[in-house]
């Protein structure tokens, strides 16, 4: 349990508590998704927030699961549910005053989308690609051919 979480007075006795209660809180910690799970004894009391310090000091690995059920609980589903991206639209509103920035997960390749606009806006092949820094993909809107020493300039193309 971490240093700083057990100085906090919310969480007083919660070494003894564990300690007295072994059992129920090795099946918790355990536990596939220990988030989904009532946490022992009078800590299934707790707010949503402490239950979620307590979550990241008995099994930080669950954390992000628990983080996305926080945020649906609290603010609703459409916070956690993924969207469409329209992203025609979003390319026309870009520009250099206002660019395009991805945050990418796993599973999530916006390049898939940048070809296929390219595709049907323009004639195929105007979008290029070059690897610039480390596993980093650079997609260059009116390069054909971009070399991995050429700079890019993006008052002439769009990088994204």
């Amino acid at each position: 349990m971490g240093h700083a979480l057990s100085c906090m007075e919310e969480f007083r006795n919660l070494d003894r508590d564990i300690e007295g209660s072994a059992k129920r809180w090795k099946k918790f910690v355990e536990s596939e998704c220990p988030e989904k799970e009532r946490f022992p004894q009078d800590w299934k009391n707790k707010s949503a927030l402490q239950r979620l310090c307590l979550l990241r000091a008995l099994r930080p690995d669950r954390v992000p699961c628990a983080l996305r059920d926080f945020v649906e609980e609290k603010l609703g589903s459409k916070y956690v549910v993924g969207r469409s991206l329209d992203f025609a639209t979003t390319f026309e509103e870009s520009g250099p005053a206002a660019p395009m920035f991805f945050i990418l997960s796993p599973g999530v390749d916006p390049l898939k989308d940048v070809e296929k606009h390219d595709n049907e806006v323009h004639t195929a092949g105007r979008a290029g690609s070059a690897v610039r820094g480390t596993a980093a993909g650079v997609l260059c809107l009116g390069v054909t051919d971009p070399k991995p020493d050429q700079e890019i300039s993006s008052h002439e193309h769009r990088i994204i």
